[in-house]
This record gives C-alpha cells, sequence and structure tokens, in this order.
C-alpha cells in the first residue's frame, strides 16, 4: 500500500513539473533571448523564427514579398513570449 502511494504522489509530482503551462517554442524563444537579449526573433502560430540580416537583405533584393502573419507586440522582458510577439520589430508590422 505503501508503494502504490508513493507512486501515485511521485507520478502527480512528474506530471505538475512537466504542466508549466509554456509551450515548447515559448521555451525556446526565452532561452535565445536569455542568451543574447540581442537577438532579433519573433514567433508566428507557435514557430520561432530568427531574423539574419544577410540572408533579409537577399530576400528583400530578390523575391517579393507577401504579408502570412502580422507582429502584434513587442516582447517586454516578462516571462511570455506568444505568437504574434517580437523583440525588435513593432507591433502592426
Amino acid at each position: 500500500m505503501i508503494k502504490l502511494a508513493l507512486k501515485i504522489f511521485l507520478l502527480s509530482i512528474l506530471l505538475t513539473a512537466c504542466s508549466s503551462g509554456s509551450s515548447s517554442y515559448e521555451l525556446i524563444a526565452l532561452d535565445i533571448i536569455k542568451k543574447d537579449s540581442n537577438e532579433d526573433i519573433f514567433m508566428i502560430e507557435d514557430r520561432v523564427y530568427k531574423i539574419d540580416e544577410n540572408k533579409e537583405k537577399y530576400l528583400f533584393e530578390n523575391h517579393e514579398l507577401k504579408s502570412v502573419a502580422e507582429i502584434l507586440e513587442v516582447y517586454n522582458g516578462g516571462n511570455q513570449f506568444n505568437s504574434g510577439m517580437a523583440t525588435k520589430l513593432p507591433g502592426g508590422t
């Protein structure tokens, strides 16, 4: 009986620890920011994108761009990095 109670207790701790409420993409974004607060990243539909200025210049010069999503807000240093949020791109971009 004690073993069963211990197993249930350990399982409940494991499940509680794993359900922090943050998506894995949000955790990736926060980790990138933690490593370098100057990184230029944004998240759209739970995908994190890092802006590379060299590639960005190439894309603008050689391709027609179309809007697929909108940056809704700028990351302000909190504990959440949500879809539609960017570190440097302004809201409405």
